[in-house]
């Protein structure tokens, strides 16, 4: 999942979302000062970069989740979170490159790291990282969460980013937070690709 330049419009689609009053939830982070240097050159602007997020429930109402590869101390020397240094239970998703909006960022991300084709039906709510340094350096990621369906493909995990993947329960879910395998955003994002959200404006046109 490489960070790329953003564009404009996936910021203003989200933006736009946030003021007809989709869910979100803020989020502090620290880094190191070289992680925080490396966000700001890859982001939308100096101090913005923009995420997507999908979430997927089956008929079980089991949210769809993948293991990180656990890349070690290298990463958490370079600044990477726990995510990446563990190999923490996550959605599937990734940044958004340039001319690409959310809907394709996600369609892509879902493809690159499990083989399966993805058809996004709307935001269910937006986690706001703010990444912070120890000299004072803030960087913010919009961290987009789109409920999708799964239309083709076959299961082919990326060996370089995924070791396993699998629908879980709430409270199978709720087991890893506990553990310290997974970030308290997944059960976030388990209850908001389960609820109806009604908006000022529509949803899907904003993706």
């Amino acid at each position: 999942m490489c960070p790329c330049v953003n564009q404009d419009k996936v910021l203003d689609s989200i933006k736009k979302l946030l003021d007809a009053g989709i869910p979100f939830k803020t989020r502090r982070v620290m880094v190191t000062q070289k992680r925080m240097e490396n966000l700001h050159r890859k982001g939308l602007q100096p101090n913005l970069g923009v995420n997507a997020s999908i979430c997927i429930i089956d008929d079980e109402g089991r949210l769809f989740v993948n293991k990180h590869v656990a890349l070690g101390e290298k990463a958490r020397q370079a600044g990477f979170s726990e995510r990446y240094v563990k190999g923490m239970w996550d959605v599937p998703g990734g940044w958004a490159r340039k001319e690409e909006g959310l809907e394709e960022a996600a369609v892509r991300e879902f493809r690159e790291e499990t083989g399966l084709l993805i058809h996004p039906t709307n935001v269910c709510g937006v986690i706001i990282w703010r990444v912070e340094s120890p000299d004072g350096g803030v960087f913010e990621i919009y961290d987009a969460n789109l409920n999708a369906k799964i239309i083709g493909g076959t299961l082919s995990l990326n060996p370089d980013e995924v070791e396993t993947a699998r629908f879980l329960s709430l409270k199978d879910i709720k087991a890893l937070v506990e553990q310290g395998e997974a970030e308290e955003t997944l059960i976030t994002r388990y209850y908001w690709s389960k609820t109806p959200c009604n908006l000022k404006t529509n949803r899907s046109s904003a993706i």
